[in-house]
């Protein structure tokens, strides 16, 4: 079947000699111009698939291509384009290098791993694998903050390392550790995040009066201190809400602890 492509897509299909990056939306044709852009390179220039690495995000987007390719190969061999060198490369698809971004990734540290000095029963880590290395990680870390804490590590197991056990504090540890994975350069984040708190001999909170957090949160008490101050007195000048004494102690009780945060 033919398709009828678009010059944008033409020029993505018919670019040699540089790197090439091409941004399209979903449901563009991606696919269909990568397979006809790995067909044009093996049919007009001769080129062995084996000799390719076409990487894709998702094992079902990999079989996919695959299957494209090779179903691309056949048909133009059935329309008398057919050759040796296409024939074997239909015969080669199946153990083609065509995966997804890790798979691949992997294979090459397999294939290389000597030069890279690493070791070759290496494997990809899984969702249950990695759980379990997070929460060995965490456990360790608690055993050694609890064996000689500094002064400022005890600041911060005095601040979260409540109740019973340790699950609350390894459930900040292992929510940290989420969070920083999901940032492209975690530990410039890490570094710009304690540059503030970096002062020898001073507490792990030394600092928190200058920062950005601890000042809007100063101000939003402030603005809920005047909001309550003035509905005092709206109902201190109302004749039926003041006859309720009991009330205004309630009301006041409750002020209590956000009067002790200004």
């Amino acid at each position: 079947m033919s398709i009828s492509f678009t010059e944008q897509q033409k020029n993505a299909i018919h670019a040699r000699g540089n790197a090439l990056l091409v941004s399209a939306a979903a449901g563009s044709g991606k696919t269909a111009v990568l397979v006809e852009r790995v067909l044009r390179r093996i049919s007009e220039e001769g080129k062995e698939i084996d000799r390719m690495m076409i990487m894709t995000f998702t094992t079902a987007a990999a079989e996919e291509m695959r299957r494209k390719i090779k179903k691309a190969l056949e048909e133009k061999i059935r329309n008398g384009g057919g050759n040796d060198h296409l024939m074997r490369q239909s015969a080669l698809v199946d153990s083609a290098r065509i995966g997804t971004v890790h798979s691949i990734c992997l294979d090459l540290i397999t294939r290389h791993f000597k030069d890279l000095d690493l070791d070759p029963r290496c494997r990809l880590l899984d969702d249950m694998m990695q759980q379990e290395l997070a929460d060995q990680g965490a456990e360790a870390l608690l055993e050694a903050l609890y064996t000689q804490p500094t002064a400022q590590e005890q600041e911060f197991l005095d601040c979260f390392a409540t109740g019973r056990n340790d699950d609350e504090l390894k459930n900040v540890l292992l929510q940290g550790l989420a969070f920083l994975e999901d940032l492209p350069l975690a530990e410039h984040y890490i570094e710009r995040a304690l540059s503030p708190y970096r002062r020898t001999e001073e507490g792990l909170f030394a600092c928190f009066l200058e920062d950005g957090l601890f000042r809007y949160l100063t101000d939003r008490v402030g603005e809920l201190l005047a909001e309550y101050d003035k509905m005092m007195e709206e109902i201190q000048r109302s004749p039926y809400l003041s006859s309720f004494p009991l009330l205004l102690a309630f009301l006041e009780e409750e002020c209590r602890p956000v009067r002790a945060l200004s």
